[in-house]
């Protein structure tokens, strides 16, 4: 077995040999990082619809979302679920989902980050400067129903 002829003389992370398959060292510690932050995950998770936008929801979450009807303490029901998955298992469509439910918990209503706005119109002077924040409900994710 030969090391392939290069710059470096074939010494490094990128060094391979004939027949073998190259394996760069940033691809293995990524990997490796990612392994040992997070572990072997097979939780239950969700992807669900709330105020027009997306979500990944898992039970005991906590998510910024647009304001809800309610007060801090409530009890919601969250029924626009898009897909679950379970380890390797994806449930995914209404068929498979009918009569599923997530039951979340209001934590407190907020306010977002704010938004600034400038107007400005070139050679008058004219400058409007004005802000926004929108409105927000952080949800608690209790658990999950009707998913077997």
């Amino acid at each position: 077995m030969a090391v392939r002829e290069g710059l470096g003389g074939g010494i490094g992370p990128r060094a391979s040999f004939e027949g073998a398959q190259t394996l760069y060292f940033s691809y293995v510690a990524r990997a490796v990082r990612r392994l040992f932050l997070f572990g072997w995950s097979h939780s239950v998770y969700a992807v669900v619809r709330s105020g027009g936008k997306q979500y990944r929801v898992e039970e005991g979450s906590v998510l910024s979302v647009g304001k809800v009807p309610g007060n801090a303490g409530d009890t919601i029901t969250l029924d626009q679920i898009l897909f679950v998955a379970d380890g390797e298992a994806i449930k995914a469509g209404p068929a498979a989902l009918k009569g599923a439910r997530i039951t979340a918990e209001i934590v407190g209503h907020s306010k977002g980050p704010k938004i600034e706005v400038l107007r400005y119109k070139n050679k008058t002077r004219q400058r409007k400067a004005r802000g926004h924040r929108q409105d927000e409900t952080t949800l608690r994710i209790k658990k999950f129903e009707g998913l077997r």
